[in-house]
C-alpha cells in the first residue's frame, strides 16, 4: 500500500493517478459511458486495462487498489483461506 496518491485532471476526460515516489500509477480516459482505466504501476508487468461505464466505478476500481490494507484485530485471530481458493497469480503476489 503506498502512503499517498494524488488524482488530478489534465482536461476533460483525462484523469492522472500519482505518487511521488513512482509517478503516475493509473490514468482514467473516456467519457459517459466508456472509462478505460489504463494500470501503470511499475508491478504491473501486463499494463492492463479495464473499461467501465461510469467514471465512479473506475475510480473505486482505483482507490481499492491502491487503499488495499491487510488488518485484523487486535486479539482476535485471522482467518485463513486455503491456497486453493483463490488463483494462483493472486494467491502468489507479494502484499504491496
Amino acid at each position: 500500500m503506498l502512503q499517498s496518491f494524488s488524482v488530478s485532471r489534465r482536461n476533460y476526460g483525462h484523469w492522472d493517478i500519482t505518487n511521488r515516489d513512482y509517478g503516475r500509477l493509473f490514468r482514467l480516459r473516456g467519457g459517459p459511458g466508456e472509462w478505460v482505466v489504463f494500470d501503470e504501476r511499475p508491478q504491473n508487468v501486463r499494463k492492463d486495462t479495464l473499461t467501465f461505464k461510469e467514471q465512479g466505478a473506475a475510480m473505486s476500481y482505483i482507490c481499492a487498489e491502491l487503499m488495499s490494507e491487510l488488518l485484523t484485530v487486535k486479539g482476535q485471530s485471522p482467518y485463513v483461506m486455503e491456497s486453493w481458493n483463490v488463483p494462483a497469480h493472486i494467491a502468489n503476489q507479494p502484499n504491496a
